[in-house]
């Protein structure tokens, strides 16, 4: 499945690390988000290996900043 993701939010997410794999058919986001707090704050379920520039730590959490991943999120609750 291809995820619908705006332009403008697509060109945001630039830094991407794994070229925008969920852009891709059959594609999925690397990291799970756990919640989000009022769709400004995304916490995420683990870290994944390879590592991420969205990825910040808060504390034993993590948290994406990823806009790509964050309107997937919102958009399609995955």
């Amino acid at each position: 499945m291809k995820y619908d993701v705006s332009r403008e939010t697509l060109k945001k997410a630039d830094r991407c690390p794994h070229h925008g794999i969920c852009q891709t058919a059959g594609g999925k986001p690397h990291c799970e988000i756990s919640e989000s707090i009022n769709s400004t704050v995304y916490f995420l379920t683990c870290t994944h290996p390879i590592g991420c520039s969205y990825q910040h730590s808060f504390g034993s959490a993590f948290m994406c900043s990823c806009p790509a991943r964050q309107e997937i999120y919102d958009k399609y609750h995955i």
